[in-house]
């Protein structure tokens, strides 16, 4: 068999970190319908833990920045792990965060929740280019 071949395809890795398990759900959903392999986490703390067991696989991370052990001390974590590991921030809460800081590190981005399936799209296929 060729490795061209479909089956033979990787599919990106990403991990989700989300407290709230309705909108865990629906993302996992969202990206597995895109194509892509999720492994999905309630907290910081355990994004933290998959990602160093797991950070030569992992693609991408998602992190929620309202969650135990919150988003923007999990990216500073993620940073310390891999300066060059690729996030996107979610928030339904935009006005709480200062997150210049955090998008200026480069291979990040945010998206506002809710977002749209066409969005979240496009966030992740940007991340990859």
């Amino acid at each position: 068999m060729k490795a061209s071949d479909k089956g033979d395809i990787k599919k990106p890795l990403i991990l989700i970190a989300d407290d709230d398990d309705w909108c865990l759900d629906v993302l996992v959903k969202m990206l597995d319908k895109l194509g892509y392999d999720v492994c999905s986490v309630h907290d910081g703390r355990k994004a933290i833990e998959t990602y160093k067991s797991q950070k030569n696989k992992i693609d991408l991370v998602i992190l929620d920045m309202q969650m135990p052990y919150d988003g923007e001390k999990t990216y500073k974590k993620l940073r310390e792990i891999n300066k060059k590991v690729k996030i996107i921030l979610i928030s339904g809460y935009t006005k709480d965060y200062k997150l210049a800081p955090l998008l200026e590190g480069g291979n990040c981005s945010f998206l506002t929740k809710p977002f749209t399936m066409n969005s979240l799209k496009m966030n992740v296929s940007d991340m990859f280019k």
